[in-house]
This record gives structure tokens, sequence and C-alpha cells, in this order.
């Protein structure tokens, strides 16, 4: 008949509070447990069980951190109701049950926050170098008139693609830019590290979706394997002048407003910025204006002033 000396929890625990350090412990456990049985056996015969509960119960107890939950509860309250989890399942259920039922419970906690990522919407902070921050944590910020410039913190992948999408598109029809609706989205990748195939069509189809709404589409900050995949998936091309890569892409003109165009992509947020200034004041000029005209002291009617000066009547039986 086989007895085990180490390797179950409670055995451990106990060797571990008897000072162990290295496996060669175990050897030494199994020639103390041999001597028992042999020759020790009455003397343990009597011995209550719960005094053996006891030894183990105070072993086990070592290995509880009880600071360690009172800091998870400051730092990550999901950390903290994971690690909950595990120790009352390993409590009352078993250690096998807790390891696998906390496993299945981070694999969760883990969908949830890659599916739902923290995200920002910036604002400029200061003015000389730029810096732009969440306008959350920053609300006295300034934001760029007629621009929303988005980041999200997480990798853009089939996991958050709708919901990213989602995100933007709301935020641009709610008129997050300043001053009235946004005529331009700048999308920041600084913290995007990855765009899978998912992720690039998500983007087309934003663009693409803005598009309709007369919102152009600017990408800066991602890293280079991202702006090489955006690339070549014609989702983007290099904007920066004078760059190696794309310079063909790149002497696109800034007016261009073609739907099969891909969103042209900076490197730095400030250019990507200044690049949006131009377009949003572009698409302010290019949109028509509506006056009224009065004609007499009772009739009035609504005109539409173009982007050439020419006044139309909107109703002909007014004017």
């Amino acid at each position: 008949k086989c007895m085990p000396v180490t390797g179950g929890f409670s055995r451990s625990a106990v060797n571990y509070q008897a000072g162990a350090k290295t496996v060669f412990a175990g050897a030494i456990t199994a020639v103390a447990l041999t001597l028992t049985v042999l020759f020790l056996t009455p003397l343990f015969t009597d011995l209550p069980k719960p005094i053996l509960s006891a030894i183990i119960i105070v072993a086990v107890s070592t290995l509880v951190d009880l600071q360690e939950f009172v800091h998870l509860w400051a730092t990550d309250k999901r950390d903290f109701l994971l690690v909950s989890c595990a120790f009352l399942c390993t409590l009352f259920w078993g250690l096998l049950q807790g390891i696998l039922v906390s496993a299945a419970l981070a694999v969760v906690l883990l969908v949830q926050r890659t599916a739902n990522p923290h995200s920002a919407v910036l604002v400029k902070v200061r003015d000389d170098p730029p810096v732009f921050r969440n306008r959350e944590r920053f609300p006295d910020g300034a934001p760029i008139p007629n621009v929303l410039i988005y980041r999200q913190d997480a990798p853009l992948f089939y996991a958050n693609a709708d919901s990213f999408q989602e995100s933007i598109l709301t935020l641009a029809g709610d008129g997050d830019g300043d001053g009235g609706r946004a005529r331009v989205v700048i999308i920041h990748g600084g913290a995007m590290p990855l765009v899978d195939s998912t992720g690039a069509a998500t983007l087309t189809r934003i663009r693409r979706r803005l598009f309709e709404r007369g919102v152009r589409v600017v990408l800066c900050e991602f890293n280079g394997p991202v702006r090489d995949a955006l690339r070549r998936a014609h989702v983007a091309y290099d904007a920066d002048q004078g760059s190696n890569q794309g310079s063909n892409e790149g002497s696109k003109e800034e007016g261009a407003s073609d739907e099969d165009d891909a969103c042209p992509m900076f490197v730095s947020l400030t250019d990507a910025v200044a690049r949006a200034r131009r377009l949003a004041r572009d698409a302010e000029e290019a949109t028509p204006r509506e006056v009224v005209v009065k004609l007499d002291g009772e009739r009035s009617g609504a005109a539409r002033l173009s982007e050439d000066g020419a006044m139309t009547a909107v109703s002909a039986d007014d004017l």
C-alpha cells in the first residue's frame, strides 16, 4: 500500500511550515514516515483526529495572505472577485474544483475586458508642445473645433470590433466635435498594438458610414506592423510628407473626397490634427448656409447660400 508524503495541498502546507526548501525534503519525510509506521504507531493510536486536523489547519493558514485580499479590493474589484471565488471553492468544494472554477472565471473576465475595453475622447491640455489627454480626466482641456479624436486602449480585433464601431458612430453623430457636429474623426492608434483582419474591415466600414454623413476619417499613431497591415489591406495610406513608404499615395490631394480612397494615416497626432483642421475648415466652407430673406413687412422666405455665393430659393412662392 502506497502513502504519498507530499503533493497534496495539506501535505505541501505542512512541509512548507516545517521549513522545507528543496525536493529533498520529500525524501526525508518518506524516511520519517516509514520509521513512524514501523516503530511509533502505538504512540499515535489514541491520538484524536481533531488534533491532526488542527496541525493541518495551522499549516494551511500560513498560505492564506489576508493582506492580499485587502490589496486586491483597493486595486481591482474584479481580481478580488476572482481570488475570493477560488478561495471559497477550494475551501468548501476541493482543490481541483477551485482551480477549474477560478480558471473559467478568469477566461470570462478576460473576454469581458477585451470586448469592452477602455476608450477616451482626447482634448488638448497644452499647446507647446501639443499634449492631448482624456477629456473626462481633464475637463478643462480644449477640444479641436469640429474634430473628434478617439482612442481605444486595446487591440482592435473580432472580440471588440462591433463595440468600437458603435462607439465612434455614436460619438460622431452626437456632435462631439467642439462647436457642433464633428466634420473629421481622428482614430488614435497609439494604444492599439494589434489590428486583425476583422479590425481592418471595421475601419473600412466606419470610413464608409461616416463618409455618407459627410465626415472624414484620419488615422494616426499606429505602430509599424499595424501601419504596414493597414496599407496592405488598402485601409489607409501614408500621408506624412517626405515619407519613403507610400510616397505615391501620400501625394494624394488633401481635398480628395472619393469614397473609394483610403484614410490618410500619420505618424504623429500633431500632423493628424493639422490635416483634420484643414478638412474641417474645407467642409464648413463647402456646406450650404441657409439665410432668411425678408421681401416685405409680412412675407419672408428661406434661401440657401451655396459655396460660390449664389443664392437659391427654397420657397419659390414666397420669393
